[in-house]
């Protein structure tokens, strides 16, 4: 399981995961690029309110979070791209 915060400042499990995909990436400009769009999104999912994923199935709430993410009026291109490449690990 894991916290809001966890997902918000990407520490923990997170961290670990964003290392290994910065260090897979650290020559590839567009890699790189997805990985800082994957932190985006996720920051932007963990400060979604009224999202708890106690009360459903998480893959159900996932899809929820990112549905709320891409519809948001404050949800910029570069969220938008990171969050539907979301959708193919959920």
């Amino acid at each position: 399981m894991s916290f809001p915060s966890e997902v918000r400042h990407q520490t923990e499990s997170f961290a670990v995961a964003f290392a290994e995909h910065e260090k897979k990436y650290k020559d590839d400009v567009e890699g790189m690029q997805k990985v800082k769009g994957w932190r985006t999104a996720l920051s932007a999912a963990a400060d979604l309110k009224g999202c708890n994923v106690h009360d459903s199935n998480e893959y159900h709430w996932s899809r929820g979070c990112c549905q709320q993410i891409r519809d948001s009026s404050s949800c910029n291109d570069t969220v938008r791209s990171a969050q539907l490449s979301v959708f193919n690990y959920i």
